[in-house]
């Protein structure tokens, strides 16, 4: 990795309004990626199962993304 790029990561690492700072170390954001995962192996179930339907409202894949954003 080029010095450049290195300098830019670190300070994107920094920078307190950059996503690095609001995003990947939220302490919600570490606590909603477990609770993703486990609404993922919801939505494959419900998809092995033929369950899954066509609404997006309401269903399981919902509640998912609300999570992650």
């Amino acid at each position: 990795m080029s010095d450049r790029v290195r300098d830019l990561i670190e300070q994107w690492r920094r920078d307190p309004a950059a996503t690095y700072q609001t995003w990947f170390l939220w302490d919600e954001r570490l606590k909603n990626f477990r609770s993703i995962r486990r609404g993922i192996g919801q939505v494959v179930k419900e998809i092995e199962a033929g369950r899954f339907g066509v609404a997006y409202r309401g269903s399981s894949l919902e509640t998912i993304l609300r999570r992650a954003f």
